[in-house]
Parts: structure tokens; sequence; C-alpha cells
């Protein structure tokens, strides 16, 4: 037999219904101590509930449209096309037993 909620019980029920309808999703976040304790001391000054202050500083970060430019590595390769590669005539079986010393140079 299903057990009979109180009033309360079923206050609660309905509120966690009515959050998910409004897309309120709870969840947990690890984050480091002093910036937890600066945000908490914000939201106290500001009157305003931790969660709020959260909500805002995600959506000031998310609506930066600037993207940073894609990290381009340097060409740091060594001569140029007339260098002969002394490793391209290798196979890599070849090259990780030489490595490893597992085998010798052809």
């Amino acid at each position: 037999m299903p057990r009979v909620l109180s009033i309360r019980e079923d206050y609660v029920l309905t509120i966690i219904r009515l959050m998910g309808s409004m897309g309120i999703m709870k969840t947990t976040l690890d984050i480091h101590d002093d910036l937890l304790t600066r945000a908490k001391r914000h939201a106290q000054e500001t009157r305003r509930p931790l969660r709020a202050v959260v909500e805002e500083g995600l959506r000031l970060v998310l609506s930066k449209e600037t993207c940073p430019e894609p990290y381009v590595l340097p060409d740091l390769s060594y001569g140029g096309p007339e260098i002969h590669d002394p490793l391209a005539a290798y196979t890599w079986p070849e090259l990780r037993d030489i490595i490893y010393g597992e085998g010798s140079e052809p």
C-alpha cells in the first residue's frame, strides 16, 4: 500500500516537479575554496542567493562571442626539402626495434 504523503512532503514534491518543468537542474560543482568564499561574500553583499551569482558568472562568460585564436604550432622543422631524412628508410617496427635496442640499423 502506498504511503500517504504529509502536506509538507507533498509541497516539496510539487516544487521539485515545478523546478523540473522550468528547466532548473541541480548539479554538483567542485569550486576552489577561495573562489567559493569570494562568491558567497559577493552574494551576501548583493543580497542575492549564491545560485544567482554563479548563474550570472556563467552567463557573462558564455555571452562573450569572441573565440580565442586557435593555437598554431610553430614550424621547428630542421632543414629543407633537399635534406635527406635518415629515418625515412625505416618502417615503424624497425624504428621501434632500434629505439629499444632490439635490432640493428640496416
